[in-house]
């Protein structure tokens, strides 16, 4: 996705702010969020799409873009102190010549490819409070609308004189991400959730097929497996435990996903054949 794409699907120009840039993320998060639209079949690609604008462009503004305008406010403040008698004229000037320069770095870096990959677009939402908030927001949504009949207002417009029935608490929902679905368990609150639903994602499942005579407990086994999500091949050891048997999955810590610092399980089915 490049920079002009992010921009468009975020519906912002070029010369706009990170604060523009989250207020627009937000407003469209809730338009195409797959729990608040579920008759929107195109609501989880969509979706997906925009959580990665929106780290592209957080990245650019708060890298090269924000460096860019920093340099252009200290130099409006330097031209400011020199010149006390035409302050205004100035600090008038300075703005024209650094939405100018955002304009133009815009333009230069709109063609280049950014690609992000879903590892890396669901660690910066996790990451950044902002997006997590969004998120908070949307589920909570979902908790007051959820079990509505279609056409009933929102408790935040709907005036009776009877008091509402207060609806009941989530326990679970469906997250998409990708092809993939996960139930996330909502008891103990969103934040334990999340964090929960991610560590659980981190982990993966993969089946092997090996000749009968090779499955013997305490049997030594050098295997070729696929790691994360680039399916890389790798070559594990691995000793069959004492209790072992056809098709339970044998648990090798940390070769699972890895995400930043954390680092996920791989559980291993042997099957015969």
């Amino acid at each position: 996705m490049t920079l002009k794409d992010a921009y468009s699907l975020l519906r912002v120009k070029p010369e706009v702010s990170l604060v523009e840039v989250k207020s627009a993320f937000r407003r469209m998060a809730f338009e195409l969020h797959p729990d608040l639209h579920p008759d929107n079949p195109k609501a989880s690609r969509d979706f997906q799409r925009i959580n990665e604008a929106y780290v592209i462009l957080k990245e650019h503004l708060e890298g090269a873009g924000g460096q860019a305008e920093q340099a252009a406010r200290t130099r409006a403040e330097d031209k400011a102190r020199e010149q006390k008698q035409a302050d205004a004229e100035v600090r008038r000037r300075a703005e024209e010549q650094a939405a100018k320069a955002r304009a133009r770095q815009a333009r230069k870096t709109a063609s280049k490819e950014r690609t992000v990959n879903r590892e890396e677009v669901l660690h910066t939402i996790l990451k950044d409070p902002f997006a997590r908030q969004v998120f908070e927001d949307i589920y909570r949504q979902v908790r007051e609308t959820k079990g509505k009949e279609p056409g009933q207002a929102s408790a935040v417009h709907q005036k009776s004189a009877r008091p509402s029935r207060k609806p009941k608490p989530i326990k679970r929902i469906e997250v998409e991400w990708g092809d993939a679905k996960h139930a996330v368990d909502m008891s103990e609150g969103m934040g334990v959730a999340m964090k929960k639903w991610f560590r659980g994602w981190l982990d993966e499942t993969q089946t092997v097929h090996l000749p009968p005579q090779n499955l013997r407990p305490g049997a030594r086994l050098r295997l070729q497996i696929s790691r994360g999500l680039s399916n890389k091949p790798s070559t594990v050891e691995v000793t069959l435990p004492t209790d072992f048997s056809v098709g339970r999955p044998i648990r090798l810590r940390g070769l699972g996903r890895k995400v930043g610092g954390l680092q996920g399980d791989l559980y291993l089915v042997i099957l015969a054949g």
